[in-house]
């Protein structure tokens, strides 16, 4: 594979067809890998409507759906929602950027923690294994479905 997002978006493509989304420059990359694979590609106009369409569609369709917005403030606009397919059990992906392994820089929040504050197993992408990580987050997300359990983070 060419690039991280490109492996990423590789190994989802047989498992979770439809992302929604709200492209930022923590994402970007990741979009257009997953739109040059193939997948189908709704945006949405708000980081929170990304991972409430993607729980709507598992919730209708029963099929794995992905979810993505930028790093940040485009993280923590989406918490709600990420709030409420936790609690629900719903199994879907959220693909995002996070900050740097060097630390936080000004803008940035903590993401593990706030995953962890709602539930959600963290799957952390690096370099050198995008091509196994992500198919270990769909086989987890596909797995837990039901009342009162998590949300998949990647």
């Amino acid at each position: 594979m060419s690039s991280v997002s490109a492996a990423i978006a590789h190994a989802l493509k047989p498992v979770a067809p439809q992302i929604f989304g709200l492209m930022g420059n923590g994402n970007a990359h990741f979009l257009d890998a997953a739109i040059r694979a193939g997948f189908d590609y709704t945006a949405v106009r708000h980081e929170s409507a990304a991972v409430s369409a993607a729980d709507a569609y598992f919730r209708i369709s029963n099929q794995l759906a992905i979810a993505t917005t930028t790093y940040g403030a485009g993280y923590t606009n989406a918490v709600t929602a990420l709030a409420e397919a936790a609690a629900a059990r719903t199994p879907l992906l959220f693909v995002t950027g996070d900050a740097p392994s060097t630390g936080l820089r000004g803008w940035d929040v903590d993401q593990g923690a706030i995953d962890a504050g709602v539930r959600a197993p963290r799957y952390v992408v690096d370099r050198h294994t995008p091509g196994s990580t992500a198919p270990q987050a769909a086989a987890h997300a596909a797995a837990r479905t039901g009342p009162g359990g998590p949300r998949h983070s990647l």
